[in-house]
C-alpha cells in the first residue's frame, strides 16, 4: 500500500519521456485560460460583506510556520460540513469529538466549498491546485503535477488512494482492487493499516490517505460495529432514486450516513492519538478536508449538484494545523479546496507550476472571496464536466446555515459519540424505550415479515455485527405506506418509523435502525406493530 522508504525517482523528468503527458499539459494550460475568461465573464460582483471579510484577513499577517517534516493529510468523501455542525456555528463536539478537538488546535476554513460532486474530479482537484477539466481521467498521466510528484524530491511519500491513481507507481504501490471494490468492503481495515504505517522518519515524510467514508454503502454505528453485512440493499431501490421519493426513507438515509460519520470521527481519532504518541503531533503539518458532500431532500439528487441542493454539496470540513500551532482559529474567508496544494507548496519551499487555479491560504487575496464556483455534470452522468455553477458567497451561507437548522432539527445535538437523539426519528418517538405491555394491545394478524429474522436469533453484541437495520414486508398490507409503526424486541419498543411503498411497487415495505444496546445474546424475538390511537390514548396493533 505504502511506499516505504523507497528512493523516489519520478518528477519532471516523467513528464519530459511520455509525449502524452506534455500534450495535455499543453491542451490543459490552453483550458485554463479559457476557463478562466468564462469564469470572468460570469463572476458576480462581491459581496460587502465578503469583501468586508477578505480586507479584514487581508490586513492580517499570516502566521509563521516552520518547514514541516511531517505532513500528514486526509481526504474524506460524502461529506458536507452542516453533518458535523452543532449549535452556535461550531463543530458537535460531543458527537464528533475527533474533528471538534482537531479544529481547537488549527486554523478552521468555516467557509470552504469543493468544486465538484464526483470523486474522481474532485480529489484529483484537491490534489493538483486546479478546477476540473472535461476529458481527464483521475490518474497521473491527466494530473502530472500533483502532490506527491511535486514534493518527492523533498519527502518520502507514502500515500493510500481509494478512487484516485494520482501517486505514480514509482512512489506508490497502488491499492489492490477497484473503486466499487473498495466501497463494497474493508474502509475501516485500510484506514486502520494506514494509521499503523505511520512512523517517525530521519527524512521529511508525506502521509496521504483517502478513504471512502463517510460515503455509502452506509453500514455502521459509531462504534464500527456492522449493522448490515453485505453492501447491497435488503430492499432493491431503498437506497437509489425510488427511496429519494419516499420522505421516510430520506430521513433514514440522513440518520445512518449521521451514524456512519460516527465512525469517521472514530478513525480519525485514532490517527491523532497515534500521532500525539509517537511525538509527531505538535510539529506535523496536518490536514482534514472532504471532497464533496451529500444532499438529503425528497425528490433531489443527492450528489448531482444544482442550484436547489448546492447548500449541501459545495461547503465541506477543511482544518490545517501548522507546524507548531497550539491555538486554533476560525478563518471565515471563501476559500477552495484547490487552495490547499498551494499552500502546502509554500508551507514546504516547493515552487508551484504556473498553471494553479488555488492561491496559498497563507496568502490572503480578496479574490478568494468573491465567488462560490461549483462544476457540475453532464446531466447526471458521474464524473463528467459540463460547466460550472457561481454563487454569491452570503447567499450560500444563508442557505448553509438553514440547511444546519434543519438537521439539528431533525436528529439534534450533543448526546455524546452515539446520541439516542439520532435513534428516535420516527413518529411517537417518545415511545423508544418503553414496554410494550405498558400500552394497550388491539387484535390483528401477525401478517408483516422481517428480513434478518435468522440473524435475530444468533446475535452477539459482542461480535463486530448486530443485525441493527430492520426490513420487511407488511403482506397484504395497504399499497402506499405511510402508517406509523413500532418495532418491538424482546417487550421493549426498539424503535418507530412508517411503511412505505416504492413507487411501482404495490408492496408495504418498512426500515428501522435499532440501536446497538436493544440486542442481547442469543435470540432477539422482534415484531412490527403499527401505532394506532384509540379514546385518545396510544395503542399497539399487530401486523
Amino acid at each position: 500500500m505504502l511506499a516505504g522508504g523507497q528512493t523516489p525517482r519520478i518528477r519532471w523528468d516523467f513528464v519530459r519521456k511520455h509525449p502524452v503527458v506534455r500534450v495535455v499539459l499543453a491542451v490543459a494550460a490552453v483550458a485554463a485560460v479559457v476557463a478562466g475568461l468564462g469564469l470572468a465573464l460570469l463572476e458576480p460582483a462581491p459581496s460587502r460583506t465578503a469583501e468586508r471579510r477578505a480586507h479584514e484577513h487581508a490586513g492580517r499577517t499570516p502566521p509563521a510556520a516552520v518547514r514541516p517534516k511531517t505532513i500528514v493529510m486526509v481526504v474524506f468523501d460524502e461529506l458536507p460540513l452542516a453533518s458535523l455542525m452543532g449549535a452556535g456555528g461550531r463543530i458537535d463536539g460531543s458527537r464528533y469529538p475527533a474533528f471538534a478537538g482537531l479544529a481547537r488546535e488549527s486554523t478552521w476554513y468555516r467557509r470552504a466549498t469543493a468544486v465538484h460532486d464526483s470523486t474522481a474530479l474532485a480529489v484529483p482537484a484537491i490534489l493538483d491546485g486546479r478546477y476540473p477539466r472535461a476529458g481527464l481521467r483521475s490518474d497521473v498521466y491527466s494530473h502530472p503535477a500533483n502532490l506527491f510528484t511535486l514534493l518527492e524530491r523533498r519527502y518520502e511519500v507514502n500515500a493510500s488512494e481509494e478512487a484516485t491513481g494520482l501517486c505514480p507507481t514509482s512512489l506508490c504501490e497502488p491499492e489492490p482492487g477497484t473503486t466499487l471494490s473498495h466501497l463494497g468492503g474493508g474502509k475501516v481495515k485500510r484506514f486502520r493499516a494506514f494509521v499503523r504505517s505511520l512512523e517517525p522518519r530521519k527524512e521529511p515524510a508525506l502521509w496521504f490517505k483517502h478513504v471512502l467514508l463517510p460515503h455509502v454503502p452506509w453500514q455502521f454505528y459509531p462504534s464500527g460495529r456492522r449493522y448490515r453485512l453485505h453492501a447491497p440493499e435488503p430492499i432493491p431501490g431503498l437506497n437509489g432514486e425510488l427511496g429519494f421519493g419516499v420522505p421516510w426513507l430520506v430521513k433514514v438515509s440522513y440518520q445512518r450516513h449521521l451514524l456512519q460519520l460516527g465512525l469517521a470521527d472514530r478513525l480519525l481519532g485514532e490517527l491523532l492519538g497515534r500521532l500525539r504518541r509517537l511525538g509527531l503531533y505538535d510539529d506535523a503539518l496536518i490536514v482534514v478536508v472532504a471532497d464533496h458532500g451529500i444532499s438529503f431532500h425528497v425528490g433531489v439528487e443527492r450528489r448531482t449538484v444544482t442550484p436547489r441542493n448546492v447548500q449541501d454539496l459545495a461547503p465541506v470540513p477543511l482544518v490545517i494545523k501548522l507546524p507548531g500551532q497550539r491555538r486554533g482559529r476560525i478563518d471565515d474567508r471563501h476559500v477552495e479546496t484547490i487552495d490547499i496544494l498551494p499552500t502546502i507548496l509554500e508551507l514546504t519551499g516547493v515552487e508551484a507550476p504556473t498553471a494553479l487555479d488555488g492561491r496559498s491560504l497563507l496568502r490572503p487575496l480578496a479574490s478568494q472571496a468573491r465567488r462560490v464556483t461549483v462544476f457540475h455534470r453532464v446531466g447526471t452522468e458521474l464524473n463528467t464536466v459540463g460547466g460550472h455553477y457561481t454563487f454569491m458567497v452570503d447567499a450560500l451561507e444563508r442557505r448553509w446555515r438553514r440547511a444546519i437548522r434543519r438537521k439539528l432539527a431533525l436528529f439534534g445535538s450533543g448526546g455524546g459519540h452515539n446520541p439516542e437523539a439520532l435513534y428516535r426519528i420516527g413518529p411517537h418517538a417518545e415511545l423508544v424505550g418503553r414496554r410494550a405491555a405498558t400500552l394497550a394491545r388491539l387484535p390483528g394478524s401477525t401478517a408483516a415479515h422481517i428480513d434478518q429474522a435468522a440473524d435475530l436469533q444468533h446475535a452477539d453484541p459482542n461480535s463486530n455485527f448486530i443485525p441493527g437495520e430492520v426490513t420487511g414486508e407488511i403482506q397484504n398490507g395497504p399499497s402506499g405506506g405511510g402508517r406509523p409503526i413500532a418495532l418491538v424486541m424482546d417487550g421493549a419498543i426498539a424503535a418507530t418509523g412508517r411503511s412505505f411503498s416504492l413507487e411501482g411497487s404495490p408492496i408495504e415495505s418498512f426500515e428501522m435502525i435499532v440501536p446497538e444496546r436493544a440486542f442481547r445474546r442469543g435470540a432477539n424475538q422482534a415484531r412490527v406493530f403499527e401505532i394506532v390511537t384509540r379514546d385518545g390514548r396510544l395503542a399497539l396493533r399487530p401486523l
